[in-house]
């Protein structure tokens, strides 16, 4: 019984010991808000979700407006030319994201952040 007792008393100075450790390394560490906004979230800028949204919107606008220079005339009915409609929307694509670049590096954007995850506040 008394070698029982005896490695109780070492287990609760084991725990104790830990748990002073812990409080020391916690106290050193900066909160989790100041890093990671409140948990392991992933946060992008606003500007990656813009500029994966644009080629979407460009070829759905592109397909419903049916403007001439993406349509072919066959057979007397008026049709969507796929290969036209990549290409200008391939040049669409491309001039929105350099506008889009120069709006979020002269800093119109700032650092707006959208995060998925972590903890919610």
């Amino acid at each position: 019984m008394a070698d029982f007792e005896q490695r109780l008393k070492e287990l609760e100075d084991s725990i104790n010991t830990a748990e002073i450790e812990v409080q020391r390394s916690n106290a050193n560490m900066p909160a989790s808000d100041d890093n990671d906004k409140g948990g392991s979230a992933t946060c992008y800028p606003y500007v990656y979700i813009i500029a994966a949204i644009i080629p979407v919107l460009v070829v759905a606008a592109l397909y419903f407006a049916k403007p001439k220079w993406i349509t072919k005339k066959v057979k007397g009915k008026q049709v969507i030319c796929l290969q036209s409609l990549l290409k200008w929307a391939a040049i669409i694509t491309a001039i929105g994201w350099v506008g889009l670049y120069l709006t979020y590096y002269c800093g119109a954007f700032g650092k707006a952040q959208l995060c998925f995850g972590g903890k919610s506040r």
